[in-house]
């Protein structure tokens, strides 16, 4: 997989007042709380790609069976009664996808939490931030900031070393997209049928599902990176980027840890999470934008003296000029 920081070596993060400054670590470590998929704004999360990983995967059964079919008459008869290999393919694939899209949660738990950023390449929006992204904030403020793509991919990496935990930053790909879905989960994909066929061809040679062992790894990691970057297109103007995190407690190695399932109240509802990167010195962050607010300079200085007595003046501070009341 291509790594973000290759196409956006920096991406923002919006959040409110009592956000930034849990971010910032006012009553502890510096930290990001990455969100349980269920618990977002788009409740088709996750799930949505069932349907396209089904149409994605018939045409690698399709000529499994026209190859295993070829020059054998028995096996001709057979797709013949049963309404040729197009129909065959849609059942087996179908079957196959709702059973182990099912089998593949109940193995990790369905614990799948995400931290949702912005890639944007305008210089405009850089040094102020998206208007949409301040009407969402525009009651008490908001905050914009500028995360180093490669730095997050370094404390990413060294989360996955410490925890159980499989993790991804990556755009989000749109189910309206198809070139796009082809150019970034093509690999993945292609790993994930691997796997189907394989299945199709234990069950029907009825082997033990050990002969699968080798592939079932790569293949779980492929597939929780399809379904975790897929989302709906209506949310295509978001130009999403995310942290996506599938715990790995069940299918995890022993020596490492198991990351702390957390609570926090979001309009009168406990809302489940984990932290990340608490264990670094401190995040990559390079800047922070103040909102549109009618006290944004007085937030700015507030913001530079506890930077300052924090240890972080390195975190440049900046006011949004955009008159957005």
């Amino acid at each position: 997989m291509k790594k973000l920081s290759e196409d956006f070596p920096t991406i923002w993060h919006y959040t409110n007042e009592a956000g930034l400054y849990g971010i910032l670590g006012k009553e502890g470590n510096q930290s990001i709380w990455a969100t349980h998929y269920k618990f977002l704004n788009d409740y088709t999360e996750v799930f949505l790609f069932k349907r396209t990983l089904i149409e994605l995967l018939k045409p690698e059964v399709v000529y499994y069976l026209n190859s295993v079919s070829k020059n054998n008459k028995h096996y001709q008869e057979i797709i013949e009664k049963n309404g040729g290999i197009e129909l065959i393919a849609e059942h087996e694939v179908t079957t196959l996808v709702e059973g182990k899209y099912n089998a593949l949660f109940e193995a990790i738990g369905a614990e799948i939490y995400v931290f949702s950023f912005c890639a944007v390449t305008d210089d405009y929006v850089k040094n102020n931030g998206l208007l949409s992204q301040w009407r969402g904030y525009g009651g008490d403020g908001g905050y914009a900031i500028e995360f180093d793509s490669v730095g997050l991919e370094k404390q990413l990496s060294q989360e996955g070393n410490d925890f159980n935990l499989s993790g991804v930053l990556g755009n989000c790909v749109y189910s309206d997209d198809s070139k796009v879905i082809e150019e970034e989960l093509s690999v993945d994909l292609q790993i994930v049928a691997k796997y189907a066929v394989e299945v199709f061809e234990a069950v029907r040679c009825k082997l033990t599902p050990e002969v699968l062992e080798d592939s079932a790894a790569p293949a779980l990691q492929s597939f929780i990176n399809c379904i975790t970057r897929f989302k709906h297109h209506a949310f295509k103007e978001e130009k999403e980027v995310r942290i996506a995190i599938a715990l790995m407690d069940y299918l995890g190695e022993e020596d490492k840890l198991r990351k702390e399932r957390r609570f926090r109240q979001r309009n009168g509802v406990l809302v489940p999470y984990i932290a990340l990167f608490e264990n670094a010195e401190k995040l990559p962050i390079n800047k922070i934008i103040v909102g549109p607010h009618k006290e944004k300079e007085y937030r700015a200085e507030v913001l530079k003296v506890f930077l300052s007595n924090r240890g972080h003046k390195d975190i440049d501070v900046d006011v949004s000029n955009i008159p957005f009341v």
